[in-house]
């Protein structure tokens, strides 16, 4: 698999992928997530996601700031891993930056979220699954009194 650090005397921020179990790909983002790191995750997708991985995880949880060009990254892999029938786990999305971007943006009902990659790996038998809430829901407010009702 491939290692594209941003810089070569600072290892962050940068992305990682590897293979850590059969079928399943592994993107590690770290620092910023920019338009540059942006770039990186594509060019990485454009290299390993090519239909014999069933699976993509991502690791958020070293990621120092998740901007819009980050969100639109996670957009266009959500996107292609439905293309290509893998389902897409977002693993450490409770990291403070990440989390506050997910939810601000109205993305986070959209993603498999998993706490650690331990539940990530062995928490899912794989293949193609769309998340339960696909779309963003708002409450309805309900009668509050007796005479509401």
């Amino acid at each position: 698999m491939s290692l594209i650090p941003a810089d070569e005397f600072d290892p962050l921020p940068a992305v990682e992928a590897e293979e850590p179990a059969p079928g399943t790909l592994l993107m590690r983002l770290r620092g910023e997530v920019d338009e540059a790191v942006a770039g990186r995750m594509s060019d990485v997708l454009d290299e390993e996601l090519d239909g014999s991985f069933c699976r993509v995880l991502v690791d958020l949880s070293r990621v120092a700031l998740l901007s819009s060009a980050g969100l639109r990254a996670l957009q266009q892999l959500r996107r292609r891993c439905r293309a290509h029938r893998a389902h897409l786990v977002l693993v450490g999305a409770a990291n403070p930056p990440v989390h506050r971007a997910l939810r601000v943006s109205g993305l986070l009902p959209l993603f498999d979220i998993r706490p650690t990659m331990q539940a990530a790996l062995y928490g899912h038998a794989g293949g193609f699954e769309e998340p339960a809430d696909a779309v963003p829901r708002v409450a309805q407010p309900g009668p509050t009194s007796q005479a509401d009702r």
